[in-house]
């Protein structure tokens, strides 16, 4: 039971504690008094901006920053799947509109059956006894069409 209550009032005492202040580190930079512009818009490039600084050292750095990094290649993926979700998420603020169609072409031969070597000949009950097959053939033909618009 004392055991139960010392960690009960450890566990109080700790969650009370504050962490340790931090101290800031003092650096030293030499920040001009005023900014100027760049009189040429050349030296600044939109996608090669480090470039102006004409450093080697620093081009090497941000170009294998570039090649290497595949949490920025993983970013600029997320990026496109998240602009392709938000497309499909604002298709349905149009219109729906479908259209199918179909179509089958069935021969029956009557091969075989009662009616065998009776229909045919000239007769329009047949009769003539002749070597044709009896048969029909059925042709369907369908189409449909729908349009569905949700309204919000």
């Amino acid at each position: 039971m004392i055991k139960k209550i010392f960690i009960c009032a450890l566990m109080a005492l700790t969650a009370c504690a504050s962490p340790p202040k931090k101290r800031q580190a003092m650096l030293e930079a030499d920040v001009p008094k005023q900014w100027q512009a760049v009189d040429n818009a050349d030296a600044f490039q939109e996608n090669a901006w480090w470039q102006s600084f004409g450093d080697a050292a620093l081009d090497s750095i941000v170009n294998e920053a570039l090649v290497t990094n595949y949490n920025l290649k993983i970013a600029a993926a997320l990026l496109k799947a998240a602009e392709a979700q938000a497309k499909i998420a604002g298709a349905s603020l149009y219109p729906n509109v479908n259209l199918s169609g179909s179509g089958s072409k069935v021969k029956q031969n009557f091969s075989g059956s009662a009616f065998e070597g009776v229909i045919g000949g000239d007769s329009p009950l047949g009769g003539g006894g002749s070597d044709e097959v009896p048969s029909f053939t059925t042709k369907n033909v369908g189409v449909s069409r729908g349009a569905r618009w949700e309204l919000d």
